[in-house]
């Protein structure tokens, strides 16, 4: 593979990358704000997994996982962590939709997601352009 091709590859696997950090980040922003109902509402969503202990704590660590797992993606920091475990939350999102009976359209957003962290970020990595690249090389091979 010659050198600008594989930069051009390395630059979208980056934009996915971050665009989905934004994403998640913006999503479990407004979790965060919803405080104790919204993490109680969202936690409840275990249920349809036969778990009924515990929502507010469910809600509240998925909501973690939306904000602090898309700062993750966006720095490329814990990439694969981070995508497995947004991957589990759409699971649950995927899951509760089936269940609700709701459109194929709106269990697809999930499902897309999910598929796309699992080719992009959790089988490929940050890639080059993420913090785990440069963490991972041994001092002085940063060029």
């Amino acid at each position: 593979m010659n050198w600008p091709k594989r930069i051009e590859q390395d630059i979208v696997l980056a934009t996915i990358r971050i665009g989905l950090g934004i994403y998640f980040v913006v999503h479990g922003w407004q979790k965060l704000l919803g405080g104790t109902q919204t993490w109680f509402w969202l936690g409840q969503q275990m249920s349809h997994f036969g778990i009924y202990s515990m929502p507010t704590a469910w809600g509240f660590a998925a909501m973690c996982v939306e904000f602090f797992g898309g700062i993750a993606l966006i720095l490329g920091l814990y990439t694969r962590l981070a995508s497995a475990l947004i991957i589990c939350v759409m699971v649950v999102a995927i899951t509760m939709h089936w269940t609700n009976g709701d459109s194929i359209l709106i269990i697809l957003k999930p499902l897309l997601i999910g598929l796309v962290l699992l080719q992009f970020c959790l089988i490929t990595g940050g890639g080059p352009f993420s913090l785990d690249y440069w963490l991972s090389k041994p001092k002085g091979t940063h060029s």
